[in-house]
């Protein structure tokens, strides 16, 4: 019986481990989208082919907003180590939806096109 134990907690283990490491192939996913955002943009601005001033603001306005999620994604980590209650915070997923959207337009180019359909009436999350 105490084998038993033993193979079971075993395999507990290593399920763990397992899930261990799809959390941080995810998270490092989740960041590395965030650095080619701001990787992307400071190419573009260094290269001086950005255009008008409209082009390098809404460049410098991507790479803000992903400092930003990943500053949101680096508080959750914390938050999620230290084991503390998450403090929940209310957005509006069309704007989040949206941004995200302009930011594959630029990404994919002119020859592919994203639609966004948007409920008006969403509650904010």
């Amino acid at each position: 019986m105490d084998e038993r134990r033993k193979t079971e907690e075993a395999l507990r283990q290593s399920e763990k481990l397992q899930a261990l490491g799809q959390l941080t192939g995810g998270i490092a996913h989740d960041f590395n989208n965030l650095l080619q955002v701001v990787h992307s943009g400071v190419e573009l601005l260094r290269r001086g082919k950005e255009g008008p001033v409209e082009r390098r603001a809404m460049f410098l306005d991507s790479m803000a907003q992903a400092v930003e999620r990943a500053k949101e994604l680096t508080g959750q980590l914390l938050t999620f180590s230290r084991r503390q209650a998450p403090k929940p915070q209310v957005f509006n997923l069309n704007e989040r939806l949206l941004g995200m959207a302009r930011l594959l337009d630029r990404t994919l180019g002119p020859k592919i096109t994203v639609r966004t359909e948007l409920a008006a009436d969403l509650w904010l999350m």
